[in-house]
């Protein structure tokens, strides 16, 4: 597994991690504001909307330009590339930035992610109680919302099309692209609040692999734990902006 976090002095450390052990393979004085990863390429946004490319396993040949412009976000299942435009296009890309497919989201997007599974999930359009709708298609063209109360202010799609969320009170919740009721196990009550996880927050960010779960902590504190509900982490870094893995 592959992780790389953005210290508080706004660098990156990009890591190996294996058996619960973290192995530091190099650092990037970029300081960006937007990165992923995406086979063994970690992918930096820089101040000009120019998405850059680093090989975290053969540093020594620095960052590239991969000639993609006006970019305002990227995001990454690992296997695949999702950017989004300054003029709201979203592109699929393969790891070498060659275009797959092209869409348009017509509203304003908050936040997005591409699933595991490779849905495109978003937060965005209108203002609800929480946070913002969330969006997903899994055919790259058509959009569909969960119901409310479903919102988001961050998102990160499973291999299971489950999305894991942060609202705006940074609360951690797992939501069923179908909306309330429908998640596996579910007890459809009134007063069931199974898919919010309490042990977890508040929290900024949320990476749930089928190895790991990551939980980035208001504090700054990156906790890595085995799976959702382990109390107990195998991995804890200090002084975290933000993250991304695969």
């Amino acid at each position: 597994m592959l992780l790389t976090i953005q210290r508080t002095d706004l660098d990156l450390v990009c890591y190996e991690l294996a058996d619960g052990t973290l192995r530091s393979l190099c650092e990037v004085s970029s300081r960006p504001d937007t990165f992923c990863l995406c086979g063994s390429s970690l992918f930096v946004l820089n101040p000009s909307g120019e998405l850059m490319q680093l090989d975290v396993r053969d540093s020594r040949s620095g960052l590239r330009d991969t000639g993609v412009r006006e970019v305002r976000a990227v995001s990454s299942n690992g296997r695949r590339l999702l950017v989004h435009s300054m003029d709201q296009r979203l592109t699929l890309m393969d790891e070498n930035c060659q275009e797959l497919r092209t869409t348009r989201f017509p509203k304003p997007i908050e936040a997005f992610h591409l699933g595991l599974e490779d849905t495109v999930w978003i937060a965005g359009g209108e203002a609800v109680l929480g946070g913002y709708q969330v969006h997903w298609s899994d055919n790259f063209a058509d959009f569909r919302s969960i119901p409310w109360p479903a919102s988001a202010v961050y998102v990160f799609g499973d291999e299971e099309g489950i999305a894991w969320t942060i609202n705006e009170r940074d609360e951690v919740w797992k939501l069923h692209r179908l909306g309330e009721g429908n998640m596996p196990g579910c007890r459809q009550e009134a007063s069931c609040r199974d898919c919010m996880l309490r042990a977890y927050q508040p929290a900024q960010q949320v990476a749930r692999l089928k190895s790991a779960f990551l939980v980035l902590s208001n504090d700054g504190t990156l906790r890595g734990y085995p799976a959702p509900g382990v109390r107990e982490p195998v991995v804890q870094l200090q002084g975290v902006l933000r993250f991304c893995v695969h």
